[in-house]
Parts: C-alpha cells; sequence; structure tokens
C-alpha cells in the first residue's frame, strides 16, 4: 500500500475492494462486508461516520453507483443490465438513487459523457485521481494547478446544470420534480368522527401505523410524531411547517362503525399555498385497515416521486397481526404509554392492553416489544423494582425478535436494556446500530445511540445522532431539552435560550424547562432570573410550592451559595434518591469531594440505571483520578471509555 495514504484512506479503500469483488451480489450488505473485512460492524460504522458522516448502508451504495457510472460511460450495456450487475435488484429503484445521487438519470450518462465540457472534467479528474497514487511526484504548484482547473470546471458544470444552459431539456429545477429536500412531510392526527369516544385510540392507531409505514421510507423525511396542537396553540400548516421545517403535511379522518371503516386521507403542499395535491376515501371492511394504511404510504410515495425498495415495501405491506381485537388492545397500550405521566404508580393500566394483545395474539411481535417498553419505562423511573423489571423487559424483547429479527423497534428497546440495566456497552452499541441500519429514519434508535455514545464520551457521534434525532421529531419534549441543554454546553447561549424557548412554546405546563433554565441562568450570570426560574419550576409541585417565596427570601440573604446549600439540605431530607445527581454535584461544587462521592456511591447502590451518565459529566472530571471514583467506573465497566 502506498506509504501517502492516510490510515483513513487505506481504511475506505480497503473497503470498496472488497464491495467491489462481490459487486453483483444484492445480497452483500454490512454483515457481509463485516465479515470480510474482519471488523465489527460497530468499527465501520463508527469509522465511516467520522470519515464522512455516512452510513455503511449509505456507504456500501455509493460504491455501487460509482462503478455503475463508469459501466454506463463506457456504454456497454444498458441501465436495466449495469442496475444488475451493480446488486440492484430493482431497475428502477437503480434509476432513483442514482438521479439523487449524481443529479441525473442513468440514460442521460451517454449525452453528457460526450459533451465536449464533460470529457474534460473526467480528464481532469482521472489527472487528479492518477496524481494521488503517484504520491508526490508532481511538484506541487503543478497539483495545485491540476486541483484547481477540475474545481473550475467542475463549478462551471454546477452553474450550466443550475440554469437549464445545456443538457438537453433535462434539468433538475425543470417542472414539478422535487429535490431530495422537498421530501419532507409530517403527518397530522387522524380525526376520529366516530360517535364511540373509545375509538379514539382507533383512530389514534390509524395515524401511528401511516406514520410508521412512512418512516420506513428512506428517501423521504418524516416527523417521527404526529404533529398536534403545539402547547395548545392552534398554529396554521405555514408557520408549524416552518417549525418543522417540512414541505408537505398528511392529514384525514377516521371513522368505525362495526365491522366497517372509512378513513379519508390528504396530503397538503405547503409550497402552492396550501393545495391539496392528493386525496382518496377508503370505504372498506375493518379487516382491511393494514392494507388501507400500506396504500396510503404507498401513494404518499409517488406523489413525493420517491421508489420504494423492495425491503421497505416488504415492511409496509406486512401485517404485524391478522387479530383486529389484538391490533385494538395494542393502539389503546401504545396510546396510553406516550401520554404517561412522569413517575406513574400505577403500571397495570399500562400493562393489561399489550397482555390483552398478545392473548388475543400470541404472534404478534409490536405487542412484546410494547410490554416491554412498559416495564422499562417504569423500572427506569423506579416506579417498579429492579432487577425484576428488567428482566421482564427482556424477557418480552427477546420474544419479539424471535418474532420478527427485523424489528427495529426491538432492537432498540433491547439495546436501551443492555447498557441501562446491564452496563454491556459494546453489545447495546450493535444492537442499536442494527436498528438505525434495519430504519435509518427511526428517531428513538438515533436518540438512545447519542445517550449511549455520551456516557461513553464519544461526544461526535452523540451529537451527530442527537441533532438527527431532533431533526427527525422535533416535537419531542426530550429531544428539545437535550439539544439546549447540548447547546448550553457548548456556550452557544443564545442558540441554547431559542431551544428552551421553543419547548416553553409547546409545552408551557412542563416543569422540567425552567430547572434547566436555572442551570443556564447560573452559567450566564443572571442570577435574579435563575432564581425566577426556580420558583417557576417549584411551583408546579404540591410539596415544592409552600417553598416558592422562600427559595427567594434565602437568596436575598446568603446569595447564590446559600441558595443551593438550602436546595441540598431540602433534597436530602425529602427527594434523596430522586435528586442523588445534584446533591453529588452541589457537594464536589463546594470542594467536598467525600461527600460527593458518597452520594455517587449510594447512587450505585441503589442501582439506578443513570449512574453511568457520570463518566460523560464534566463537572466530575477533577475527581477522575480519585480511587473511589474510578472503582465505581471499573465495576460499571467504563474504565477503557476515558
Amino acid at each position: 500500500m502506498n506509504k501517502g495514504y492516510s490510515t483513513d484512506q487505506v481504511f475506505v479503500q480497503k473497503l470498496t475492494e472488497i464491495i467491489q469483488a462481490n459487486l453483483a451480489n444484492e445480497h452483500f450488505g454490512v454483515d457481509e462486508l463485516a465479515k470480510a473485512s474482519g471488523l465489527s460492524r460497530s468499527v465501520i460504522y463508527q469509522r465511516l461516520m467520522a470519515i464522512s458522516g455516512k452510513s455503511t448502508t449509505q456507504f456500501i451504495r455509493e460504491v455501487r453507483l460509482q462503478r455503475a457510472m463508469e459501466m454506463l460511460q463506457q456504454g456497454a450495456t444498458t441501465a436495466s443490465e449495469v442496475a444488475y450487475q451493480v446488486g440492484f435488484s430493482s431497475p428502477a429503484y437503480f434509476s432513483t438513487c442514482f438521479h439523487e445521487y449524481f443529479g441525473y438519470p442513468p440514460g442521460e450518462t451517454k449525452n453528457r459523457n460526450t459533451s465536449d465540457l464533460e470529457e474534460n472534467n473526467v480528464i481532469v479528474a482521472d489527472v487528479v485521481v492518477d496524481e494521488f497514487e503517484k504520491s508526490g511526484q508532481k511538484k506541487p504548484i503543478q497539483k495545485i494547478i491540476i486541483y484547481a482547473t477540475g474545481g473550475f470546471l467542475a463549478l462551471i458544470v454546477i452553474y450550466l446544470v443550475l440554469n437549464n444552459l445545456s443538457f438537453g431539456n433535462f434539468s433538475i429545477l425543470s417542472g414539478n420534480h422535487l429535490k431530495p429536500d422537498d421530501k419532507s412531510i409530517a403527518v397530522l392526527p387522524f380525526k376520529n368522527l366516530s360517535s364511540d369516544e373509545e375509538n379514539r385510540y382507533f383512530a389514534e392507531g390509524v395515524t401511528r401505523n401511516i406514520l410508521d409505514n412512512l418512516i420506513q421510507i428512506s428517501e423521504i423525511k418524516v416527523i417521527n410524531s404526529p404533529v398536534e396542537e403545539l402547547g395548545g396553540n392552534t398554529l396554521n400548516l405555514n408557520e408549524m411547517a416552518g417549525k418543522l421545517n417540512v414541505r408537505f403535511f398528511l392529514s384525514g379522518s377516521v371513522q368505525k362503525s362495526g365491522e366497517q371503516v372509512l378513513v379519508l386521507a390528504q396530503l397538503t403542499d405547503i409550497t402552492k399555498k396550501n393545495q391539496i395535491i392528493w386525496s382518496e376515501k377508503y370505504p372498506r371492511k375493518l379487516s382491511d385497515i393494514f392494507q388501507i394504511q400500506s396504500e396510503i404510504a404507498n401513494e404518499v410515495a409517488t406523489n413525493l416521486q420517491t421508489v420504494i425498495t423492495k425491503n421497505e415495501k416488504e415492511q409496509i405491506e406486512k401485517m404485524p397481526t391478522q387479530n383486529m381485537d389484538a391490533h385494538a388492545w395494542y393502539v389503546m397500550g401504545r396510546y396510553l404509554l406516550d401520554r404517561r405521566y412522569f413517575r406513574e404508580q400505577e403500571i397495570n393500566k399500562y400493562i393489561t392492553p399489550f397482555k390483552n394483545a398478545i392473548a388475543a395474539d400470541p404472534e404478534y411481535a409490536e405487542a412484546y416489544v410494547g410490554l416491554a417498553d412498559v416495564y422499562l419505562t417504569f423500572t427506569r423511573t423506579d416506579s417498579y423494582p429492579r432487577p425484576e423489571g428488567y428482566i421482564k423487559a427482556k424477557e418480552n424483547v427477546l420474544k419479539a425478535l424471535e418474532l420478527n429479527p427485523n424489528l427495529a423497534e426491538a432492537h432498540t428497546t433491547l439495546g436501551v436494556i443492555l447498557y441501562r440495566a446491564e452496563w454491556k456497552w459494546e453489545d447495546a452499541r450493535k444492537e442499536l446500530e442494527h436498528a438505525i441500519e434495519l430504519n435509518p429514519n427511526y428517531g428513538k434508535a438515533h436518540s438512545y445511540y447519542a445517550d449511549l455514545m455520551e456516557i461513553l464520551r464519544q461526544r461526535k457521534l452523540a451529537r451527530f445522532h442527537g441533532f438527527k434525532a431532533a431533526e427527525l421529531d422535533p416535537v419531542s419534549p426530550y429531544l428539545i431539552l437535550w439539544k439546549a441543554d447540548i447547546l448550553r454546553g457548548e456556550s452557544k447561549f443564545n442558540e441554547a435560550k431559542e431551544e428552551y424557548n421553543k419547548f416553553i412554546e409547546m409545552y408551557p405546563e412542563n416543569p422540567s424547562v425552567y430547572w434547566r433554565l436555572y442551570d443556564f441562568y447560573i452559567k450566564t450570570g443572571e442570577e435574579l432570573k435563575a432564581v425566577e426560574s426556580l420558583q417557576r419550576a417549584a411551583g408546579f409541585y404540591p410539596n415544592d410550592k409552600l417553598y416558592v417565596d422562600t427559595l427567594k427570601v434565602v437568596y436575598d440573604k446568603h446569595g447564590m451559595k446559600g441558595l443551593e446549600k438550602w436546595i441540598t439540605e431540602y433534597s436530602i431530607k425529602y427527594d434523596d434518591k430522586g435528586s442523588w445527581k445534584a446533591i453529588a454535584l452541589h457537594y464536589n461544587k463546594i470542594g467536598e469531594k467525600e461527600k460527593a462521592l458518597e452520594w455517587l456511591e449510594k447512587a450505585f447502590k441503589w442501582q439506578d440505571p443513570y449512574l453511568s451518565d457520570m463518566n460523560s459529566w464534566s463537572e466530575l472530571d477533577n475527581l477522575r483520578r480519585e480511587p473511589r471514583f474510578r472503582a465505581l467506573l471499573d465495576n460499571m465497566g467504563l474504565t477503557k471509555y476515558q
């Protein structure tokens, strides 16, 4: 190997050569690449993300497309034949991928390749590659001329394409052609028009299932949550589109009566003065509901000029259950779980719907994931005993994977169990990366992967996937606060403040943001605003509400240090398990290291699932050489992640 190559270039070239050697094998994917290269999926994924920001699946596809371009330029075969020769099972999907990657369809390649300008550009590109391989045999000034010429000619090509000045009648801006960024959609909750109020669960299920089907389509950006009236304020579509950064909205209604159902769906284009560009009524039997949801997803894809791959089509058209009673119970379970209260104690009302769904259809994989999510959620918030809750969660998610090994939701839940409950960091990484590979549009997988990477101190990956999750699910309260906290940690205070304000606008009755603003204003030196935020947070809790005025009195008398001391003593007295982090950080801040370590050890004794987060807290960097701190990291298997 040429010594002029960097290790990254050697790595990429090795993977490229392996893919090219298996080019015609349409089944050659991530697992096969890992096996052939002798590297783990995780190593390949992490290095590719660090080098190029591309996933392994995307890298494999682009190697195939680059080889396809070479073959088409040679003009020896048709586009369909090339598609099969480079591992695409569908010529239509190949054409779509080629068009989006190169900016024009495969059939245009020969014409473009024969133009004088394009020939010159190809020649220059070949010279650049040749010079790189010769590693320094040309003088620096010659290299500069070569690269500058290539760049200049490339800019000319781009200018001509964007301004319709060549290449016949084709233009990437002509007609109604959608650019990749235009293929963005949010789903509004389908209205329940049934007389029975209980059918709100059914309408919610229709909305969620259509949304889940759309999320399967990798070429469309889909907001991962149904967009409701944000924070109680009805926004018009234009305002909402601006907040969510989408162009299209899917909306509709559902009416269920006995064994009959009527679904109305419509697609609105914001850029065309809210014009409805597609609508359809589906008067069917109730047993056809999954088929209706699949048809809607296919119609949306067609109107967004997107070809659905074979695997995506299989996922969309797959019926999770044939049993309508099981599905009804599952939908109710998801509806309730999505709207639970924090630290809710009555867990049985969330368990029962999923257990009923499983009783009605023991082969219903998604119902097992739902039940696993209930146990995991309530065990993490200390509302269900440990480790029993984690054991039940894992049993159910493994059953789901036994029934459907390609269920991204199941791999995501298993990944969370592995890192939060079992501290199996690399196993968790593998599960979450696999979930992302299965469904790159699944926001929760990106969110939890970011969480894991933060614990393992791989902050670039954490930031990338966290912001990706926030893009896919911009109405998630957790992700808005996560993004704001990251920006605050990077001292991007104006951007952080925008996110906090966005949260307040959407969720004005949620106190979480005011605790964050308390820390935010302390960091920006605005102590009075910090105290006001703390008072607002306390006002949401019956027990704490009694002390709202006391907080200001303590601050006026003793300042911020006195207030923080008062808060710590109050937390120890009334909520030691729930406030161990704040208590430990306070003691460390005032120089009482032994007390800080004592509270970290208490959290370890309580098996708190969030103790592992301490590995990423910069506020505790002064403790990293302390034997007691290192012992905690050793016990959690985190020592090597420093």
